[in-house]
């Protein structure tokens, strides 16, 4: 009988060992899960921009101003659009979690090619605090610096940090400057 008992009590200290086990290796998961966690959120929980651009042209809708596209505009009124050269908008938004100040932009040039190496343009509604999800609208008329080697379409803060225009979208806008036929 004493047997039996003594089994008994290594079974229970067998299964307390094993629920320690248990109880420790889920604390350890979930504190991993936790620091992962944590990582993640700040590394995403910042303020990121995202830059495009559209060769178009200011048009009046009603008592608002609008921009229309410039390969809209010429196919759907071309008396009106024909003669016109387009500008260049940059729309900058704030794609983070964190409001940022976007002090100003510019594009980059091959130095060989115009002497210089960036251009900044007169600014129209920077610097602005852009809150979640909030954008700017810049513009300019010349787009001379597209067809000369430029090189890069940037934004900064007011901490210097630079967000870039993709290199697919600057190529393709520069496929599209060089495309613009003007009738005088």
């Amino acid at each position: 009988m004493g047997r039996f008992l003594g089994d008994k009590r290594d079974n229970i200290t067998r299964m307390n060992m094993d629920s320690t086990k248990l109880v420790a290796i889920y604390g350890a998961l979930v504190s991993t899960f936790a620091v992962g966690w944590n990582v993640y959120r700040d590394f995403h929980d910042r303020a990121r921009l995202k830059l495009s651009t559209m060769l178009g042209h200011p048009f009046k809708n009603g008592d608002r101003m609008s921009i229309i596209s410039s390969s809209f505009a010429v196919e759907r009124w071309p008396e009106r659009f024909r003669d016109k050269a387009p500008s260049l908008f940059l729309t900058i938004t704030n794609i983070g979690k964190r409001p940022v100040i976007v002090e100003s932009w510019a594009i980059r040039t091959d130095r060989r090619k115009t002497g210089n190496d960036n251009f900044i343009f007169p600014l129209t509604v920077l610097p602005k605090a852009l809150k979640e999800g909030e954008y700017a609208v810049e513009h300019t008329n010349d787009l001379s610096l597209l067809k000369d080697g430029a090189t890069k379409i940037y934004a900064w803060d007011t901490t210097g940090k630079k967000w870039s225009l993709p290199r697919r979208a600057l190529r393709e806008l520069q496929r599209e400057v060089r495309n613009i036929k003007i009738e005088e």
